[in-house]
């Protein structure tokens, strides 16, 4: 596995080392003129809590595209965590951004009624929730490593014909052994992400080295309601597994 990775030390080492602001997502270089902060997570789920809650905040270098390409999924999960509020005062700043937020008159298709008139469900796009994780991911992943996540990597959030039970081992093996880091508070934002290695025999262990990786998990849990894992898979790993499953060659890798 050393071999495959080892071209790549040295990309690794030069942005270490130089630390040039490339934007976390698209990866694009950028200049004074450029460069903005993006905040992960964003600071709608910090604004209204605090002082406390807010220490050591995570921020990275974003092109202003990427920065403003991803505000609606902050708002949308930032809405979503505010109406599951069950009467923590801390979140009730929250709570009345979210509900003027889903009232809004281009949001009421999304709300069901019952009876009585009353909103008994609101409906929320799963995309958008799986965006906002991808988004969380890369930045994690910049902070990380100081580089964006190399073009020779596919990743996603979705893990496509994994059960719940193999995440268990991919949770328990991240969080079991290296346990949470907290962005500002526990209770906003906690996540881990580790570099993973494969056994010949095709199990799965981290070392806490980037090098000779194969893929690089996280699990990023927002407000201890809304949980998801990041993955980042060397494409030529996944050929080579898709080619092992399908009994030949293929030019199609899925994440899974």
């Amino acid at each position: 596995m050393t071999n495959c990775y080892s071209n790549h030390l040295i990309s690794f080492q030069i942005f270490i080392v130089v630390k040039s602001p490339f934007c976390f997502k698209c990866g694009n270089e950028l200049t004074k003129e450029t460069v903005t902060k993006e905040h992960i997570p964003a600071k709608v789920f910090y604004s209204s809590l605090p002082a406390e809650y807010k220490v050591n905040l995570m921020t990275i270098p974003a092109c202003r595209k990427c920065n403003e390409d991803h505000s609606k999924f902050d708002a949308v999960m930032r809405d979503a965590i505010g109406i599951m509020n069950e009467h923590n005062i801390l979140h009730n700043e929250l709570t009345k951004k979210a509900v003027s937020s889903i009232l809004t008159a281009s949001k009421l298709e999304r709300l069901t009624f019952g009876d009585d008139g009353r909103v008994i469900a609101v409906e929320f796009d799963l995309d958008d929730f799986n965006d906002l994780a991808l988004k969380t991911h890369y930045g994690i992943f910049y902070d990380r490593y100081e580089m964006p996540i190399p073009q020779y990597c596919a990743t996603s959030v979705e893990w496509h014909g994994v059960t719940y039970e193999q995440v268990a081992v991919y949770e328990e093996e991240v969080i079991g052994k290296y346990g949470w880091n907290s962005i500002g508070h526990e209770d906003v934002f906690r996540y881990q992400m580790q570099d993973m290695h494969v056994t010949e025999d095709g199990k799965l262990y981290s070392t806490g080295s980037l090098t000779g990786a194969i893929m690089v998990v996280s699990v990023m849990e927002f407000y201890r309601s809304f949980k998801f894992y990041g993955l980042s898979v060397r494409k030529n790993f996944l050929k080579q597994e898709n080619k092992k499953r399908n009994g030949g060659s293929s030019d199609q890798y899925s994440l899974i």
